[in-house]
């Protein structure tokens, strides 16, 4: 997960909390920084403008820009944000350590917590004829949010990191001692129940043993990728989120291929093992965890054709067509990359697919059907839109879709199947580490509202294989 682009949300953080510093020896300069320090953070409580900005010094500078910020840039920029949507939802500086030296001084760690993370941030002073004044913060990276957390923080951290390996370590054997192809079920919804408890961890995405558990089951999808050969029917990896890898007798592509989020995603060599497998990528709609464009550049790179869906009329969607085709043009790959319409169809090679016209809310959203070697496939990105029902309902009257996979929170998953009539059914978007942890949707769901179709179903975790016979 990236911090905010713009610098001054990061300065805004130092803004809008209160404070509490433990220097890192007993000093005389180190309380007067501290003094400066509880100066804020009165003048913060009181929404006072003028007392905030005489903690700050004249040359007060942002990261990245030059020169200091005048001082009617850094009033505009103190009262849009003691109120703005950047506000933390908690701040502590318990951890924090003062070093003085000669005439400047350093308070770290500054912890800023939000609801998606805690942001380390390093408070730079001098010490000026008035006393000591702030010159600088800036982000130092992202922490567990759980860090930040009062009654938390680094005991609580080891202790979920230890647990945190135990349950995935069980979860990993467990899995592929009983694949989806075979083994007991029962053992697979209870290892497939219990991976919903690490990653519905605030923290999920920072923590070591969910970044191995992804990398190691991708590591074991590439092997498999390298030696299996289809001789008839189908074999689909899931990646990650809402990505597939689908393998026929005579072709392979990928669907909405995304590496992860922060450090819980795939290596650079990763994702070229598994774009070296495929001849296509098929990306269903302009959402980061769906279209991903350094996945594009390197799938570009790799001479593999690239479907992408439709943009809106919109200026930021504008930029996102400019930047996309100029990377094309860039690496010489421009016939390589296709916008795909709502509704369109086309081929590539004996590859045939058709771009049903769906929508998550108002974007544009391709529900690709993809044909290959006597077979359907049907990957509904992140289909989510009632008034699409007038196509969804008449899907499984007009072809016969061999494998499903829809994203797990689709509106009125039940009336879904009932209109595509598939064969087989393997949901995808559980778990994305990305969402907050409330839209992190869990297996339970899937296992849920799978529970009773009459088609055959099946419930992947992210690097396992399920083969497909043939109709």
């Amino acid at each position: 997960m990236r911090l905010p682009r713009l610098h001054f949300l990061l300065v805004g953080f130092a803004f809008l909390c209160a404070v509490s510093v433990r220097a890192s020896a007993p000093s005389g300069e180190a309380e007067k920084v501290r003094a400066v320090l509880t100066s804020w953070q009165q003048a913060v409580e009181r929404q006072d403008v003028d007392s905030v900005l005489a903690t700050y010094s004249d040359s007060f500078v942002v990261a990245g820009r030059p020169g200091p910020v005048g001082r009617d840039q850094l009033r505009t920029m103190t009262e849009s944000l003691l109120t703005g949507r950047f506000r933390p939802a908690m701040f502590s500086v318990s951890d924090a350590q003062i070093s003085v030296t000669d005439s400047t001084a350093v308070a770290e760690p500054v912890l800023f917590t939000q609801s998606w993370a805690t942001v380390a941030m390093r408070f730079a002073f001098r010490k000026e004829p008035a006393g000591w004044r702030i010159i600088s913060t800036a982000p130092q990276g992202l922490l567990p949010i759980e860090r930040g957390l009062p009654g938390l923080g680094r005991d609580y951290l080891d202790l979920a990191e230890r647990w945190a390996s135990a349950n995935l370590t069980w979860v990993q054997q467990t899995l592929h001692a009983n694949p989806p192809n075979g083994g007991d079920p029962f053992m697979r919804e209870q290892a497939l129940l219990t991976l919903d408890e690490p990653l519905h961890l605030r923290s999920a995405p920072q923590l070591a043993p969910v970044q191995r558990f992804l990398r190691t089951n991708i590591d074991r999808a590439i092997g498999e990728m390298r030696s299996e050969k289809v001789t008839e029917g189908a074999t689909i990896w899931k990646l990650y989120n809402h990505g597939w890898v689908v393998r026929t007798p005579n072709h392979t592509w990928a669907h909405d291929f995304y590496p992860g989020t922060g450090d819980a995603s795939m290596t650079d060599e990763q994702v070229d093992a598994i774009l070296g497998q495929a001849e296509a990528l098929f990306c269903s709609h302009w959402h980061g965890d769906h279209t991903s464009m350094p996945v594009i550049k390197r799938a570009l790179e790799k001479g593999l054709s690239v479907f992408v869906g439709p943009l809106p009329e919109e200026e930021w969607a504008e930029r996102a067509r400019t930047s996309v085709r100029e990377l094309a043009d860039s690496l010489g790959a421009g016939e390589r990359l296709t916008f795909v319409a709502l509704g369109d169809s086309g081929r590539l090679g004996d590859i045939r697919y058709y771009a049903y016209p769906g929508h998550q809310g108002e974007l544009p959203n391709c529900a690709f059907v993809i044909t290959a070697d006597g077979m359907n496939f049907m990957q509904t990105g992140d289909q989510s839109n009632s008034d699409d029902f007038a196509w969804i309902d008449r899907v499984g009257d007009e072809r016969t879709i061999d494998v499903f996979m829809p994203n797990v929170w689709t509106d009125q998953f039940d009336r879904v199947i009932k209109g595509v009539r598939p064969r087989v059914v393997i949901p995808g978007h559980e778990n994305e580490l990305g969402h907050n942890f409330e839209h992190r949707e869990p297996y339970a769901q899937a296992l849920e509202r799978l529970e009773g179709q009459s088609c055959q179903w099946y419930v992947l975790a992210w690097g396992e294989r399920v083969h497909i016979e043939p109709r």
